[in-house]
């Protein structure tokens, strides 16, 4: 067997059904998640970076269109200018005079045109008009601060004299500050050409915004991580996300490596930072376009992506563990109550609650078989103690049979009729009370009786009693006539009042105190003894708590019990009223004892073969 499945063979060996069922659950879900999680991060990354770099290919010819339009419509203003001199006979040269009427109105008709051209659009600085001789003309600016620019820059002061040497009809631009600390502005510059001769009579210059300009990398630029450079011929960084390299000579290793590439995206490492690069070329402007991506910026995202695709096992995990939880709770859950049924019945208690959740067939099916055999059980028992009480009987019978009960009454009767004849009606009053009380204790027919029958028979020892102590004891009764129909098991008052005296007032010293109570209380009858005895003893106490635990957890009457005290009286009512009996004890060394029994309030029924009745 390999080492996995010995180790899976040790880990299942002697372990509860939850147990093996949770870790079944969470290994058969949890190796599929595991794979799938690797493999979705994997192929995630792979498909992020294609996808970043096709991204990068797109923006950089999308970069490229923008520019080649942005250069071919400042190349179309100053056609448009060209052909407005030309067809309205501009005459752009030197020699004129301010007194010239023809002059004004050139200058007017020159003026009209910038300001309308400067008018549409907020991405001028400036439009200038420049004679063939590179003397200034007129100007359009910002007419509402009416702020002029100096134009002493070294950096301009080089374009102007590139705009006097061209004497092509070719547009020409750059980028450089107009000013001394001033902005930042992309210049762009074409003479204008007599189309009949062919000779340059002046030529305009573009003044525009840098953001006009750097408005066609922004979206290549808010991508994070992201930079964009536009390089002309000359190796002059023309534009630069980073407007600080704007001017200055490109990076000759990244140059370099673009120009060795042999397409237009790669990787490469430049200056010691990994980059995704992407290259695009203007064959007709001469320019270069150059993208990067810092590949620690992708790593970052992959990063990210290894957070929630660890994130999604873990919660995945925690569902399928939680799942596994409830599933195999389900499960096991009619096969430990069904386990602790069985520990309860061991115990000796029979009376359990068969109530197990119905889980599936085979729990179902062990359910109603375990049902059967305790319900059998319980029959054999029941029989079992049937058999017993009618031995008990027999012999109780037998040995009452060896007094003969009618020597017992008659002589009775003989003390009571001297006592009335003497006129001692105490004497006539006990033996009068002793005769029932022994009419009721050995009528054997029956097991319950009337709570009335008992009641009267507690008087009757009431009496008797109270002849024995006379002012050294209290007797107090109330009885509820509405509780007299109820049912109660036999010889159950005067045992609890005899222990009460023996055991509490007669060890008392001073005058003794007995209160018996019974009333009815919604559906129950409750029954309350106090005496003002000595209490008892704890371990005493102890152990008749004790006793009636034990007998919580048994469904017969034990036959071992021999005395007719306190254990006799509770098993007795115990075995008819079964758990709705409720028997309380409250005693306090030197202060007294109150009993409270709590029964179902139960109409009589006379029993088959006669006793008493209403």
């Amino acid at each position: 067997m390999p080492p996995l499945f010995r180790l899976l063979a040790r880990r299942f060996t002697n372990r509860s059904i939850q147990y093996q069922l949770l870790l079944t659950y969470t290994l058969v879900i949890l190796v599929p998640i595991i794979l799938f999680a690797v493999f979705s991060y994997v192929t995630s990354s792979k498909i992020i970076t294609k996808e970043v770099n096709q991204s990068n290919e797109q923006l950089v010819e999308g970069i490229k269109r923008n520019i080649d339009i942005y250069l071919n419509r400042l190349d179309n203003d100053s056609r448009v200018f060209s052909a407005r001199v030309i067809n309205n006979n501009i005459d752009l040269s030197a020699d004129k005079s301010l007194s010239n009427v023809d002059f004004l109105e050139n200058n007017k008709e020159i003026n009209d045109y910038l300001n309308s051209t400067f008018d549409s659009t907020k991405d001028y600085y400036n439009i200038r008009i420049f004679w063939d001789n590179g003397d200034f003309i007129n100007s359009a600016y910002n007419r509402i601060d009416y702020r002029l620019i100096s134009y002493d820059s070294p950096e301009e002061k080089k374009w102007k004299q590139r705009m006097l040497d061209n004497d092509q009809d070719k547009l020409i631009y750059d980028v450089h500050r107009l000013e001394k600390g001033g902005k930042i502005s992309f210049v762009a510059s074409k003479p204008v050409i007599n189309q009949f001769n062919h000779q340059r009579i002046g030529y305009i210059c573009f003044d525009k915004t840098l953001d006009s300009f750097g408005s066609i990398f922004r979206q290549f630029e808010n991508r994070t991580g992201s930079a964009v450079q536009v390089v002309n011929a000359d190796q002059t960084i023309l534009y630069h996300t980073d407007h600080s390299l704007i001017g200055t000579s490109v990076n000759h290793q990244l140059l370099n490596k673009v120009v060795k590439s042999k397409g237009n995206s790669f990787t490469a490492e430049v200056d010691g930072e990994n980059l995704l690069i992407v290259s695009s070329k203007l064959n007709d402007q001469g320019l270069l376009i150059i993208g990067s991506v810092q590949q620690k910026y992708l790593s970052d995202q992959l990063q990210s992506l290894k957070y929630v695709t660890f994130i999604v096992g873990i919660t995945a995990l925690m569902v399928v563990f939680i799942l596994s939880i409830i599933l195999s709770i389900r499960i096991s859950k009619p096969i430990k109550k069904l386990s602790e049924i069985m520990s309860t019945v061991e115990k000796g208690n029979w009376e359990v609650d068969m109530n197990v959740p119905n889980a599936n067939i085979e729990t179902d099916v062990l359910k109603r078989s375990f049902q059967s055999m305790l319900d059998k059980i319980k029959e054999l028992i029941r029989t079992q103690y049937e058999s017993e009480i009618n031995r008990k009987n027999a012999e109780l019978k037998a040995l009452l049979m060896q007094i003969n009960p009618h020597f017992l009454y008659n002589t009775l009767e003989v003390v009571e009729g001297i006592a009335d004849d003497k006129g001692v009606y105490e004497i006539s009053d006990i033996s009068q009370s002793l005769s029932k009380m022994l009419r009721y204790s050995i009528d054997l027919k029956q097991e319950k009786v009337k709570l009335v029958y008992e009641v009267q028979n507690c008087l009757d020892f009431f009496l008797i009693i109270k002849s024995r102590f006379e002012d050294q004891l209290i007797i107090e009764h109330d009885i509820d006539p509405e509780v007299e129909k109820f049912m109660i098991v036999k010889m159950v008052l005067q045992p609890l009042v005899e222990n009460s005296i023996k055991h509490g007032v007669e060890k008392k010293f001073g005058q003794g105190f007995i209160q018996l109570s019974i009333k009815k209380e919604a559906d129950h009858v409750v029954l309350k003894l106090q005496d003002n005895g000595v209490g008892f003893a704890d371990d005493k106490l102890k152990e008749f708590e004790k006793f009636m635990k034990e007998q919580g957890e048994m469904s017969y009457f034990p036959s071992n019990i021999k005395s007719i005290g306190l254990k006799n009286v509770y098993a007795r009512l115990r075995m008819v009223f079964g758990e709705e009996l409720s028997f309380a004890i409250k005693s306090a060394p030197g202060q007294g004892t109150l009993i409270t029994i709590k029964f179902p309030a139960l109409e009589y029924i006379p029993e088959s073969g006669g006793g008493q009745d209403g």
